[in-house]
């Protein structure tokens, strides 16, 4: 006798984590890349020179330089550059700064040159990596529950 069965559906395989743990990982993600990640000059900034006036020195010796750009006779300091060891720029050195000339105290900074990208990238890579992770973790936490749901008892 052939009788025809039903298809049978896979086993439903339990996430290796939680929801919360997605959702957790996400959080730290997203901060992780905020915080380690480039922000170039924007559209239509003035690059000009400015001078170093101190460096900020890290307890592991890294020194990051901070400049100062006089504009109309206005004195603006830069946030700490990109550091280096040992330092990179001593005080009174000319170093290149960038503005927007609508915010020049909100947009003054010390640009990136390209191997400080390339090194800002690869800071920020694990961050993207524990993002899609996370991203991937939870939508396979959704779509479990889902199943889980409709699955007969």
């Amino acid at each position: 006798m052939d009788t025809e069965s039903a298809p049978t559906r896979p086993p439903i395989k339990e996430p290796h984590f939680g929801p919360r743990v997605s959702i957790t990982g996400i959080i730290i993600a997203i901060l992780w890349v905020i915080t380690f990640n480039s922000h170039p000059p924007q559209e239509g900034s003035v690059f000009t020179n400015g001078t170093v006036v101190d460096q900020e020195i890290a307890s592991k010796g890294i020194c990051s330089p901070i400049a100062e750009l006089i504009v109309d006779g206005v004195a603006y300091r830069t946030r700490p550059g990109l550091g280096a060891e040992p330092c990179a720029h001593e005080i009174g050195d000319p170093i290149e700064v960038a503005y927007h000339p609508d915010d020049i105290s909100g947009t003054l900074q010390i640009p990136y040159d390209d191997k400080a990208t390339r090194q800002v990238i690869v800071i920020s890579l694990p961050g993207w990596i524990l993002l899609l992770a996370s991203a991937v973790s939870l939508v396979n936490n959704i779509r479990y529950r889902r199943r889980m749901r409709s699955a007969p008892a």
